[in-house]
């Protein structure tokens, strides 16, 4: 692995970035405040993406996103809502992504996630496609799932809930 540094707004450090790649991983996150740029960024990458070749596009997102699909339990809800009240440009700005995601010719996952935690990798991960099956994952557990989905077409073009 190389670290390159860079803006993630700058097309040219995104090539570097992407250079030699077959699968993206996009992690990118930022304060809840201010100017929200991930459609932006996410709409950068898929384009240079397909400028590349690179077929396969996982991404994360908090659980707070609500999808025509889901179907949540009442804390979940709860949840979604006291998110999109305190964090309401954040919110509009994950959504607008997921639009730009979901309409990609990518082989995209977008993965949402609950309250992460410091910690490796343990236990069995648990997955759903319609509400969120826990309420905290470790950032091991993440990544071990981030990763696995370059090769796993399981959940290609799904917007899974991961928790441990």
């Amino acid at each position: 692995m190389e670290v390159i540094g860079g803006d993630a707004r700058d097309r040219k450090s995104l090539r570097m970035l992407l250079a030699g790649c077959h699968a993206v991983i996009n992690a990118y996150g930022q304060s809840p405040k201010g100017e929200q740029l991930y459609s932006e960024v996410t709409r950068e990458i898929l384009a240079l993406m397909k400028e590349g070749g690179i077929p396969r596009y996982i991404g994360v997102t908090g659980g707070s996103l609500v999808l025509p699909h889901d179907r949540r339990g009442l804390f979940n809800r709860t949840a979604a809502g006291v998110f999109r009240m305190m964090y309401p440009e954040m919110i509009a700005a994950k959504e607008k992504e997921y639009g730009v995601i979901a309409g990609s010719e990518a082989k995209w996952t977008l993965v949402r996630l609950p309250f992460v935690s410091e910690g490796a990798a343990a236990g069995k991960i648990k997955v759903s496609h319609t509400s969120m099956p826990g309420y905290r994952i470790t950032n091991g557990a993440i990544a071990s799932f981030l990763v696995d989905q370059v090769t796993d077409p399981s959940h290609v073009g799904m917007t899974p809930f991961i928790a441990n």
